[in-house]
């Protein structure tokens, strides 16, 4: 009985079709045919599939060449063969290590080493947590080519772009690291116990915070204004009866 064959859940690389997509491509390729190794059984059969996704741009011109080479070395092997008088000789892929070799030298980035030290010598943690900083610093310290050999390069990379606060209280304690590894487990210690302490106030500083109760204002005392009667104007002339009166005794002049 065959065994039956388990259903692989890796996607399917894609199409590589811009030089500038060579590293994503080599880390897709490696992950399926890792996934899917009882379907490569030869380094052979591992090209081939490569070649099959260089659908456009510069790949797709490699791929055309590489494929040319290929079939050209091996005409030249079937005459050599039939003049001897000797078996056909099987088709020359080469190696898979071979391949990548070409592909890096093809559509690797000449100056990524430099570009990648550049982008090392800038980077800093800032607000970042631990685990963010040193996932983007382990990428980098790979691509530059630092992960042996440069110990004291990366401690003192570390001195440089960690928090200040998280390099003071390594000092602070009895005895200091003395490997990267050893640094980089005392950095996340400290920047995880710092996160969990000003999570811890903040869930105190709000219990603790009752919001003040909105109330009304009192209503404003409204006075009516009382209006006077206006007095009558005030003159020296004597009344009306009394003028007549001193006319009719012929006083009024």
């Amino acid at each position: 009985m065959i065994p039956a064959k388990q259903k692989s859940h890796v996607k399917k690389p894609e199409d590589f079709v811009e030089a500038k997509q060579w590293d994503r491509f080599k880390r897709q390729t490696f992950v399926y045919v890792q996934e899917n190794a009882k379907d490569f059984l030869s380094d052979e059969n591992v090209v081939r599939f490569l070649l099959s996704f260089m659908t456009g741009g510069l790949p797709e011109k490699f791929a055309a060449n590489f494929i040319d080479n290929v079939m050209e070395d091996h005409e030249r092997q079937k005459w050599r063969a039939r003049a001897m008088r000797r078996p056909q000789p099987a088709v020359d892929w080469g190696t898979t290590e071979g391949f990548y070799e070409r592909c890096d030298e093809t559509f690797g980035d000449q100056n990524k080493k430099p570009n990648t030290e550049h982008q090392l010598n800038l980077l800093c943690q800032g607000l970042k947590l631990a685990e963010e900083y040193f996932q983007e610093f382990n990428q980098l310290v790979r691509t530059a080519g630092y992960q042996r050999d440069h110990e004291d390069v990366l401690i003192k990379k570390l001195h440089e772009q960690v928090k200040t606060s998280a390099i003071d209280k390594i000092y602070a304690a009895r005895r200091l690291p003395t490997e990267y590894v050893e640094w980089r487990e005392a950095i996340f210690n400290i920047d995880g116990l710092e996160y969990c302490r000003l999570e811890q106030k903040k869930f105190i500083s709000a219990q603790h915070f009752t919001p003040a109760q909105k109330t009304n204002p009192p209503p404003r005392a409204t006075t009516k204004r009382r209006t006077m009667p206006t007095p009558a104007p005030q003159t020296d002339r004597p009344p009306k009866v009394e003028l007549d009166v001193a006319r009719a005794k012929g006083l009024c002049f």
